[in-house]
């Protein structure tokens, strides 16, 4: 998992909105982000755009279930 890759998995509130996306994760130094685009009437991929430059974050991947 994810030990193998050297990676430490933290989880975000999913209610968090643009702002505090990025205080967050600027907070804490995230170096990537693994979401799905959009659950229900959230749409993640939006926010993420919307929470500007996040200068720790290097890689996005996005599951889209396909």
């Amino acid at each position: 998992g994810c030990s193998y890759a050297g990676i430490v998995l933290t989880t975000m509130n999913p209610a968090y909105r643009a702002s505090e996306l990025h205080h967050a994760a600027s907070l804490v130094g995230i170096r990537g982000l693994i979401l799905q685009p959009k659950v229900k009437s959230s749409d993640y991929l939006a926010i993420l755009k919307d929470a500007g430059n996040i200068p720790s974050l290097d890689f996005v991947f996005v599951c889209d279930g396909t």
